[in-house]
């Protein structure tokens, strides 16, 4: 290890530390020194968003969220739709969230489209589940990817007949 390498490695165990002993204050000001050395900016509110999550603090979604636009706009798809993932596990109702992965689902991962559905509705959120099917369905005609289509719809009827198993241990 580089002589130079040594104080950050040093920082990032005190930010643990602090972090573990419940300091907000301290952990977020050895963030703030951290951060001037990060380079993707991207990570840098994902690691501030998991520092304020581990206080429990609500501006940690925001932190979260600008992540996430950061990382779109640097084409790193996978990081923003696990952070999108994330938040739709940490606020279900947030409309936000659903409506950005319906968009990346749309553009990048047509062929997995029926798994977000299905997530919706396990969520509990079937009107946002209503609204992004309609979107998904629109994107495959638009593009015109037919056995993408049926393929899909397919698998709805998959979730539906899961769903209406589930229904019937429930009653």
């Amino acid at each position: 290890m580089k002589q130079s390498d040594s104080p950050k490695s040093l920082a990032w165990f005190k930010l643990a530390e602090f972090v573990q002993r419940g300091e907000k204050e301290r952990a977020l000001g050895i963030y703030k020194l951290l951060a001037l050395s990060l380079e993707n900016l991207a990570f840098a509110y994902q690691l501030e968003g998991d520092i304020l999550l581990a206080f429990d603090d609500q501006d940690a979604k925001g932190k979260y969220f600008q992540a996430v636009e950061i990382y779109l706009n640097q084409h790193n798809i996978m990081a923003a739709t696990g952070i999108l993932n994330h938040l739709v596990l940490l606020e279900p109702t947030n409309l936000t969230y659903w409506q950005k992965l319906t968009e990346i689902y749309c553009e990048h991962y047509s062929e997995k489209a029926s798994q977000l559905i299905k997530n919706m509705v396990n969520c509990g959120q079937i009107r946002y589940a209503q609204e992004s099917l309609k979107t998904l369905i629109y994107t495959y005609q638009q593009k015109q990817l037919n056995q993408q289509l049926k393929v899909f719809i397919a698998e709805l009827e998959n979730i539906n007949i899961e769903l209406y198993l589930l229904s019937q241990t429930l009653i």
